[in-house]
């Protein structure tokens, strides 16, 4: 086994969830063999336990083959669709906090801030949604002008380019 293909091995191995991707957001691959190799793999990680995801591009020509792939039993014991999070943000330059705590009243659950900054001002607190990072982005032959587009559209920690020889 080459020197790649081991670390390829254990960055699988450490990943808790994997995403697999074919292009960027909105582009339509025709590459067949990309499609496949794409649909294996993912197969293949659910087989071995992975939590995993597979983006492929829309074309009509693989809504049948794909449904099929990932409807399969493995799949659905495996399949980790992206989950999205709420995430509280805080500029603590505008507003510092001196304490965060929490309390449960029966089912609400209240995050308490104190503030040196008398009276404290909310717009310095964002609340958004986040897609959880996949531990491992796999990117299948990514065209290199869409390589910067896929890996803002797929948060990651951390990322494998595979690719061909004949390029």
């Amino acid at each position: 086994m080459t020197d790649q293909m081991l670390k390829f091995k254990e960055m699988v191995e450490k990943a808790g969830n994997i995403a697999v991707r074919t292009s960027s957001p909105g582009e339509t691959v025709s590459d067949f063999s990309k499609m496949l190799a794409a649909m294996l793999l993912y197969q293949a990680l659910l087989k071995f336990g992975k939590k995993t995801t597979l983006d492929l591009a829309e074309d009509k020509n693989f809504k049948a083959l794909t449904a099929a792939a990932l409807n399969s039993s493995a799949a659905e014991a495996n399949r980790n669709d992206a989950e999205e999070r709420i995430l509280i943000k805080l500029d603590m330059t505008k507003l510092p906090i001196s304490e965060l705590r929490y309390e449960k009243e029966d089912n609400m659950l209240k995050i308490i801030l104190k503030s040196s900054q008398k009276p404290p001002q909310i717009e310095h607190i964002l609340v958004e949604k986040e897609i959880e990072p996949a531990d491992l982005l796999i990117l299948m032959d990514p065209p290199e002008e869409e390589i910067e587009a896929m890996l803002k559209a797929a948060p990651h920690k951390d990322v494998v380019k595979i690719g061909t020889k004949d390029k």
